[in-house]
């Protein structure tokens, strides 16, 4: 038996944010860590990206996970992943990159979709797609986040100077 050494009744009961809108999202790569799968059948690649509350304020202080089966017994999985990967790795420049820790601190663009709500899950958010910034992201449409279509696609762009007050405050150091 453990003793808890607290009670429980003092603290408040987390509330899970619902998914945001489907869409794309200008996004920064947070952290990258590989995790056995649940099944215990590979490992993954968790792709944590924070969203760019400069370009969508009612996003701010929220992250995407996208999950990468890089290491998997089912063939089929493990390339899907593994391309997606690429894709990532080319959105941010650096198609070559040999270890997760140069995808640190990237910004691309990342296509959101919700996966709907089943018996043992709730509804959440999936990576479909990885761009560059500034690269043409479709108009307003079923799959495009309001924020996002409102806005001119200058607006998806990295800055062309390193002013200060250019550069977004999730991208200084």
């Amino acid at each position: 038996m453990v003793q808890l050494g607290f009670n429980a009744q003092e603290y408040d009961v987390p509330t899970f944010g619902e998914p945001i809108k489907p869409g794309w999202y200008a996004v920064r790569v947070t952290q990258v860590e590989l995790k056995p799968t649940k099944a215990g059948n590979g490992q993954y690649l968790e792709v944590t990206l924070a969203i760019d509350e400069n370009q969508h304020p009612d996003c701010a202080g929220r992250n995407v996970w996208d999950r990468l089966n890089v290491f998997h017994q089912n063939e089929k999985t493990m390339k899907i992943a593994r391309g997606t990967l690429r894709k990532l790795q080319e959105s941010c420049g650096k198609p070559t990159a040999q270890d997760t820790d140069e995808l640190l601190g990237c910004s691309v663009l990342a296509k959101v979709k919700v996966r709907p709500a089943t018996e043992e899950h709730r509804a959440q958010n999936e990576i479909d797609d990885y761009k560059p910034i500034g690269a043409t992201i479709p108009a307003a449409g079923a799959n495009a986040h309001a924020g996002a279509a409102q806005q001119p696609a200058a607006a998806t762009q990295a800055p062309a100077q390193s002013t200060p007050a250019q550069v977004p405050a999730w991208m200084r150091k």
